[in-house]
């Protein structure tokens, strides 16, 4: 008899019942006397009988004598079909991983050097089994169900913002951090708002280094296409948080306000889910981030004063107000242009836009 894993494997799994059923009506044996004869209930002989239950060795050894064929026969048999139950199993998990390794931009992510570059479907899997760090890529879903509950609302590709999170949960885990410290967090707003003025390369150090002495780890997540995402924030433990960022954006207010976001949530909420900031996902929460983010970036009372007591919004008073704040201007005019007081093509000469430059 040919093994399924000696180069063949069958389209179904046959139980050894199917020899049993044949056997018996050769001899004249209904179910019931062979339960009898061996010692069992007849339920039992029948779920033997359909696969649903298997041929032990003291059942082998029993049916010997009483089928007349030897124990390693109906031994043999069960174990070839355990075996070529599982392979069909693997075969079919196979197909649907192929499938997922598609939706997955994998290419992007060689090419970013997350993992090796390949052209062959299996050594695919392979690789995203790893950096995924799971067994099967069907459990990605589960693994990061946040990312499909987000990615259905953003028409978002969900594998390739799970893949997004599994780079920024793997690159936090090489940032040493202190234990998390809500107070050094929030005597620390001041000190993130004066980064504002500075350019990445001048500012990046000194942001990673302080969220590093909060408890922080913080990622700067190159854009995987079909994410969509500005931030994310996870408890890796009760001590350390990520906050994983994109460099999608370029405008500088546009950063600024996504990172204020996930502070807000490191501040403000529960530390079980994954929180994901995205452009479409704007529940109860992600609204109170982007409110506590505002108002941590600039706060209300002083932004009220400022439309308020001016009549024209120049560059002058852009400048002044932001020189009074410690923030850099873009700050005021992206602020200004959400609210409507001015239109999204005023002002533009003083919003800055970054050139992030990664290894």
């Amino acid at each position: 008899m040919i093994r399924p894993g000696k180069g063949y494997l069958p389209p179904v799994a046959i139980p050894p019942g199917e020899t049993i059923r044949e056997v018996l009506e050769e001899k004249y044996i209904t179910q019931a006397e062979l339960a009898q004869r061996l010692g069992m209930t007849t339920k039992h002989v029948n779920e033997i009988i359909n696969g649903k239950a298997p041929i032990t060795v003291e059942t082998a050894v029993k049916m010997e004598d009483i089928l007349g064929l030897p124990c390693s026969y109906w031994l043999n048999l069960e174990a070839i079909f355990q075996e070529t139950k599982i392979r069909l199993r693997e075969q079919a998990n196979k197909e649907d991983e192929v499938n997922i390794a598609r939706a997955i931009p994998y290419n992007q992510m060689a090419q970013l050097g997350w993992i090796p570059v390949t052209r062959k479907a299996a050594e695919r899997i392979t690789n995203l089994r790893k950096y995924f760090e799971i067994p099967s890529l069907q459990l990605i879903p589960e693994v990061y169900s946040a990312a499909f509950r987000v990615a259905q609302e953003d028409n978002a590709i969900p594998f390739a913002l799970a893949a997004w999170l599994q780079w920024g949960k793997v690159s936090s885990r090489e940032i040493k951090t202190e234990p998390f410290s809500r107070k050094l967090l929030c005597d620390s707003i001041p000190f993130f708002r004066n980064l504002t003025t500075l350019l990445p390369k001048k500012f990046e150090p000194k942001l990673k280094e302080r969220c590093s002495q909060c408890g922080i780890a913080l990622v700067f997540a190159p854009h995987l296409d079909g994410t969509y995402a500005h931030g994310a924030t996870e408890w890796l433990s009760s001590d350390k948080v990520m906050i994983l960022l994109s460099l999608r954006y370029k405008y500088a207010d546009i950063f600024w306000f996504s990172f204020f976001h996930e502070i807000a949530h490191v501040l403000n909420h529960n530390k079980k889910p994954i929180y994901i900031n995205s452009q479409s996902n704007k529940n109860q929460i992600e609204q109170e981030a982007d409110r506590l983010a505002a108002e941590l970036l600039l706060p209300q009372k002083d932004y009220s004063k400022f439309v308020a007591e001016t009549q024209v919004f120049s560059i002058d008073a852009v400048k002044n107000f932001a020189e009074e704040q410690g923030l850099d201007p873009c700050i005021i005019i992206g602020r200004l242009q959400r609210d409507g007081h001015i239109h999204y093509s005023e002002l533009t000469e003083l919003k800055r836009r970054f050139d992030w430059v990664r290894q």
